[in-house]
């Protein structure tokens, strides 16, 4: 299949070991967010053992995620998509994913609540929030400068996701994982 078309071939190793950098860091923190540094999160994500390995289903849907994303890209219809002129067409997908996505975000915060003090609840809200008003910063700034060319990535969107999955439950797993 190739480079999908909106990748861009990175020939400059300094920029590449950015990338990687950026890459490895975002991993970490998010690992520390859900919890993976937990002996009992990392054995409930990374079960092997029968009748449940979520640690085959976690790592199957993981790999087959990114290769499902990048996928989309190929679908003549979806390549124009954009939040900025929004297509008619697209209303159906866009419904589906918001309402998918607005669920999730539900049943975290209410499993957080269910599942914590008052104190532990408001550590979790409060710790992604720092994320949203780290990430609304490019927005800020694109707006204090209109020269500026703003795009905000998927991946930052699922960055900002996967940072609510850190309960034991097939939705936080598939959460992560995708």
């Amino acid at each position: 299949f190739g480079i999908p078309d909106d990748c861009k071939f990175q020939d400059d190793i300094v920029e590449l070991m950015a990338d990687f950098q950026q890459l490895f860091l975002s991993g970490f923190v998010l690992a520390i967010y859900t919890g993976v540094h937990w002996p009992d999160r990392f054995q409930y994500i990374f079960s092997f053992t029968w009748p449940f390995p979520r640690g085959a289903f976690f790592l199957l849907l993981f790999a087959a995620s990114g290769v499902v994303w990048g996928l989309l890209g190929l679908v003549p219809a979806l390549r124009g998509f954009s939040l900025t002129s929004l297509n008619p067409a697209y209303t159906l997908p866009l419904v589906g994913t918001a309402v998918g996505a607005i669920f999730l975000l539900a049943w975290h915060v209410h499993t957080a609540f269910k599942h914590n003090s008052r104190s532990g609840f408001t550590a979790y809200i409060g710790s992604r929030l720092i994320l949203v008003v780290f990430y609304a910063g490019y927005l800020v700034a694109k707006l204090a400068n209109q020269n500026l060319s703003f795009h905000f990535h998927h991946y930052m969107v699922a960055f900002l996701a996967a940072s609510l999955a850190e309960f034991n439950h097939p939705f936080s797993l598939m959460l992560l994982a995708i």
